[in-house]
């Protein structure tokens, strides 16, 4: 008995660390998407506003000066944004992360072995730590 309450413990412990890694990942691609997005919109609002004074655009053409702009706003909030948001990190992606490249495939590989069968003896893991094959 000790020595199940030990495994869970450990696996709970396991958890909340990847868990929280994952948060912090997260994070990081919510702040450089938004930074990107804001400063790719502070770019284009000024290359407008410097074409329309330049040129003095009718509405037909600032109209169409609006496409134009739209175009590398909607592709860096699609680049920086939205995908990283559909990708979900699974546990080898993040222990890779969180050790650089020092880990080895191996201990990658048991690690993930060790939270497989861990999940399938307990139901103390959140459904999200499933394996993805």
């Amino acid at each position: 008995m000790s020595s199940t309450t030990q495994l869970v413990t450990l696996t709970d412990a396991i958890a909340k660390s990847l868990s929280r890694l994952r948060r912090q990942v997260n994070l990081w691609f919510l702040v450089e998407g938004l930074s990107r997005f804001a400063a790719c919109i502070l770019i284009m609002f000024l290359l407008d506003v410097y074409v329309d004074w330049q040129f003095n655009l009718d509405r037909a053409q600032r109209i169409s000066m609006l496409v134009v702009v739209a175009i590398p706003i909607l592709w860096i909030a699609y680049r920086y944004l939205f995908k990283p948001w559909r990708v979900r990190l699974t546990t080898p992606c993040v222990l890779k992360l969180r050790s650089g490249t020092n880990i080895s495939a191996k201990a990658s590989s048991m690690l993930c072995n060790f939270l497989a069968r861990a999940e399938s003896k307990s139901s103390t893991l959140p459904p999200e730590w499933s394996m993805q094959r």
